[in-house]
């Protein structure tokens, strides 16, 4: 049974209120950070970086770990995914404890579940990153315009994240640099 919309908006503010992201109707500092990121995982995404989960990785694993932000596969996938590097298998297992403790809050205040963070493109989102060609990727099951678009979401995200966690902001630049070239860069002008 759902819940209306000012107990759905209530329940919103417990968990903002509960995660020390509003101090009544005052945003904290984590609250300011959240509210320059426009996804639709944002709390979990900010509540990572609040967690330091973005801290230490390279610009490649951050752009690889970044696309499970925005990538949707278009049918279910199954398997664990083959993660590039040690690190990234880590921060992505810690992900998904986050986003189970996120879900689980939620769902005690019946609010609506977020989707779960994907992995299924990170590999070719790194191997981008680090200069390979869109026919040399792992992922070819993927189209190239499939892959182009993805690409240009991580690239707004990327932004974003720059902006609203400067204490990466300079992997979070060179992470963009590293991704926002070819195919990408040409369908980001104009």
């Amino acid at each position: 049974q759902g819940v209306g919309l000012a107990e759905e908006f209530e329940a919103f503010q417990t968990v903002l209120e509960d995660g020390d992201y509003l101090d009544g109707w005052n945003l904290t500092p984590r609250g300011s950070r959240l509210r320059f990121i426009y996804n639709e995982l944002d709390l979990l995404l900010t509540e990572a970086a609040e967690r330091g989960l973005f801290w230490d990785l390279d610009p490649h694993e951050l752009a690889a770990f970044c696309s499970t932000f925005v990538y949707e596969p278009r049918r279910e996938e199954s398997g664990v995914p083959v993660w590039p590097t040690a690190r990234l298998a880590e921060r992505w297992e810690d992900l998904q404890a986050l986003w189970e403790e996120l879900t689980r809050a939620g769902r005690a205040l019946r609010l609506p579940v977020s989707r779960a963070p994907e992995a299924g493109v990170a590999r070719a989102v790194y191997e981008w990153s680090r200069g390979a060609e869109f026919e040399d990727l792992p992922e070819r099951s993927m189209a190239p315009g499939d892959f182009v678009r993805v690409t240009r979401q991580l690239v707004d995200l990327i932004r974003q994240i720059r902006d609203a966690v400067p204490e990466i902001g300079d992997e979070a630049g060179a992470a963009l640099r590293s991704i926002d070239r070819g195919v990408v860069a040409a369908q980001g002008v104009g």
